[in-house]
């Protein structure tokens, strides 16, 4: 009777690993073991009517459970690509397939050393996909400061929410939806994100970087969709290898947060130099410097085959044509978007803005001033270009003005005496304003053939709160309309990593995007030019040492896009 029992139990346990799609067979540990999954891509055809392409995944290396029986996976052939290669001297899991079902699979990260695709993959037919939509979504993204601040917007006071045990733990949280397109396509996948206590997060506010290695260099923008998940797009016109770094960099908007309502007047004459002490008497602050996070999610690899030719022209077009596509209106002097390759920066459209070589004909012969506005940015890009054909053969000549939040006492460190010299003030935004519109009432620069390179961002980041920044920029903007000058925003660069320092706790990547945000988009609604460098800096392959000071070449396409718009009169 027993072992009628056990024959009969084991009968049903065979059948029920032939069609539970969630079983993990021990071989595969085996199997797997120091050695990497090539999970490849074949190419696809054209979008079909329901606008997702068709694609083939043929799993190479180790075994699959396949309807009930262990088979080499390279027979295995089903649709969806993705790719994931698991790092030396680690296991890499299979799940078991039923034939008749379409799989996704996700990427989860358990460890620091432990990579596994998923026991449970999520079955759902491939979703539509619209290059138009992603486009539009990546282009707009960079503007909409209102919707990059919908998470945070009531959370932008430093204070002890932060350190709350709801913040987003890299252990719990994982990659899901990995959709892989061929090069002139956005690919794409996003973060599921867990709290401290294991539970799925409902909430946005993080601030997620994704730093993307290969035959080319992009960092992409991460899209917080508010409800615990994050998705993020890339688009890339070079075949190969990619290496994928996940990094959360903050949680529960402690990216986004205002600084103290007397951080400025605590800081020197522009602001800056506080230390945790100052504020010791304040029960948020104790902390000041504790919440700093670069925790690494997940770190994988996805091939990206060669798409057809057509559809990448057809998708370039569209990409030179994105301001009639997405209903935006701005003077975009360049796209902005690119990627960095053997160490040049290569846009993928050349330029957006209409040349007014069919409104002016005059060619520029030594007319004008150029003025060259903002931080230590503005006073090296002077240096770099005084002496070139732009200010010395199109303009007559170029000058500039350096300023961190003042105008600086003097460009060398040690001979600033501002720097470090104490007050009690807070910020006088009137005199900011009074002094700017004053500049531009100099009689070289009140006339249509005078320009001028303008940014303020970067000090504003780290000293003063979002709202002081917009009232900058609208009395700047006001001043600009006033006056006759051609004046081009460039925006403020990319923050690769915030140092560990009290006064440089607010200066974070988060809150430059969110400061480039509103001030593109007011510029843009007053017509006035615009040039993004962001994207260009946020990509480069050699990051800074202290986080924000860039080499001055990096900015050898802003000078002939500058040659080329100052090119007539």
């Amino acid at each position: 009777m027993i072992l009628s029992y056990l024959a009969n139990f084991f009968l049903l346990l065979t059948s029920f690993l032939k069609v539970n799609c969630n079983y993990v067979s021990p071989l595969v540990n085996t199997v797997a073991q120091n050695k990497s999954l090539a999970i490849t891509q074949t190419p696809y055809y054209e979008e079909n009517t329901q606008g997702y392409a068709q694609q083939q995944t043929n799993y190479n290396g180790g075994l699959i459970s396949y309807e009930g029986n262990w088979v080499p996976s390279n027979q295995i052939t089903f649709p969806n690509a993705i790719q994931a290669l698991a790092p030396p001297n680690n296991y890499l899991y299979f799940p078991a397939f039923s034939a008749n079902l379409n799989i996704h699979n996700r990427v989860n990260r358990f460890s620091a050393d432990n990579y596994q695709l998923t026991k449970n993959p999520k079955w759902y037919p491939p979703k539509p996909y619209y290059f138009n939509d992603k486009l539009c979504q990546e282009r707009k993204h960079r503007m909409d400061w209102l919707s990059m601040l919908e998470p945070c917007k009531s959370k932008m006071d430093f204070g002890m929410h932060i350190y709350s045990y709801l913040k987003t733990e890299v252990n719990y949280s994982y990659i899901s939806d990995l959709h892989l397109r061929n090069t002139g396509d956005y690919s794409s996948f996003r973060i599921k994100t867990y709290d401290t206590t294991r539970k799925p997060k409902t909430i946005g506010g993080d601030t997620w970087r994704v730093f993307i290695r290969g035959p080319v260099y992009i960092e992409p923008y991460v899209y917080d969709l508010n409800n615990g998940e994050y998705e993020v797009l890339f688009f890339t016109l070079d075949a190969g290898m990619y290496q994928i770094e996940v990094i959360l960099e903050g949680s529960l908007c402690s990216s986004y947060v205002n600084p103290p309502y007397d951080w400025f007047k605590k800081g020197d004459f522009n602001g800056h130099f506080q230390n945790e002490y100052m504020f010791k008497e304040y029960k948020h602050f104790p902390f000041l410097l504790t919440y700093r996070t670069w925790n690494a999610l997940s770190n994988f690899s996805v091939y990206v085959h060669e798409g057809s030719k057509s559809r990448i022209t057809k998708n370039l077009i569209k990409m030179q044509n994105w301001q009639l596509l997405c209903n935006v209106k701005c003077n975009f002097l360049t796209d902005g978007f690119g990627r960095w390759k053997n160490k040049t920066w290569l846009p993928y459209v050349q330029r957006t803005y209409v040349n007014r070589l069919s409104t002016r004909h005059k060619l520029r012969r030594k007319q004008g001033l150029l003025w060259i506005y903002g931080d230590c940015y503005a006073y090296n890009f002077y240096q770099s270009v005084w002496n070139t054909s732009l200010c010395t053969q199109q303009f007559k000549e170029c000058n500039r003005t350096y300023n961190w939040i003042y105008p600086r006492w003097n460009p060398d460190n040690k001979k600033d005496k501002s720097i470090h010299l104490k007050h009690d003030y807070f910020i006088n935004l009137p005199w900011l304003v009074k002094y700017f519109a004053k500049l531009l009432n100099k009689d070289k620069l009140k006339r249509s053939d005078s320009g001028m390179l303008l940014n303020v961002g970067l000090h504003y980041i780290r000293s003063t709160s979002f709202d002081i920044y917009k009232q900058l920029i609208d009395g700047y903007i006001k001043a600009i309309k006033s006056h006759p000058t051609d004046v081009v925003w460039r925006t403020t660069t990319a923050i690769y990593r915030a140092e560990k320092y009290t006064h440089k706790r607010f200066q974070t990547n988060q809150r430059a995007l969110l400061f480039n945000a509103y001030s593109m988009s007011a510029m843009c609604r007053a017509g006035i030019a615009v040039v993004d460098v962001f994207p260009l800096t946020s990509a480069i392959e050699v990051k800074p040492t202290d986080g924000i000071h860039y080499d001055v070449t990096v900015f050898t396409s802003l000078t002939k896009i500058l040659q080329e718009y100052y090119k007539y009169i």
